[in-house]
């Protein structure tokens, strides 16, 4: 609930879901179920990140989730989840908080760890790292990487990083005469194109 709420970008119902969400995974022996309960916590503190006490409770929960972390969980209900998303999870965190710097680091740490096989996931931190480079003006690079988070996004139908990825092509329009902009935005089109092309035969 926490993390839908995330999701529609509503950070006090986020937040509480998310304050009750630890105490819950506590309850089982799973590590990394309690990991995430931390994790999904601070996405929802980072969406109030204008608040000084929202970024220190965010900062806390990145912290404990490291803390509950458990490389050798392989039964986990959240197989998913390990250092590769929880990295990621730190990178759109310093994202939200106005720290590219630290999330463009953490990102290239989870994209180097992630399974090949979760395209989803890749797609997201490679989305997190071009946007860090976007925050800090090399537009160019931050376009490369887009793109490949746009390829990725392809070959994975997530409505979430769909939107993400409209999103953020969107807060490229004030970029529009730098031609590697241009020329992704191209792309973006033409692939989206050619996929409800497929669909419709």
């Amino acid at each position: 609930m926490s993390l839908l709420a995330t999701w529609e970008r509503k950070p006090r119902i986020a937040i509480d879901h998310a304050i009750a969400a630890p105490g819950w995974a506590d309850r089982t022996d799973d590590a990394q179920l309690q990991a995430f309960a931390h994790q999904i916590a601070a996405r929802s503190y980072a969406l109030d990140a204008d608040d000084a006490p929202s970024r220190a409770h965010g900062r806390a929960e990145l912290e404990r989730a490291e803390a509950a972390m458990d490389d050798n969980a392989a039964d986990s209900i959240m197989y998913f989840n390990g250092r590769a998303l929880l990295l990621s999870d730190h990178s759109k965190f310093f994202l939200q908080v106005g720290d590219p710097m630290s999330a463009a680091a953490r990102a290239q740490v989870a994209l180097s760890l992630f399974d090949p096989s979760f395209v989803r996931l890749r797609a997201f931190a490679t989305l997190e790292l071009g946007t860090a480079h976007l925050q800090v003006g090399d537009v160019e690079h931050a376009a490369t990487l887009i793109g490949d988070a746009i390829e990725l996004s392809a070959r994975n139908r997530s409505a979430r990083l769909m939107e993400e990825v409209k999103d953020t092509l969107h807060g490229m329009d004030k970029w529009n005469d730098v031609q590697a902009v241009r020329a992704l935005k191209e792309r973006y089109h033409s692939l989206a194109t050619g996929s409800r092309t497929r669909q419709s035969l």
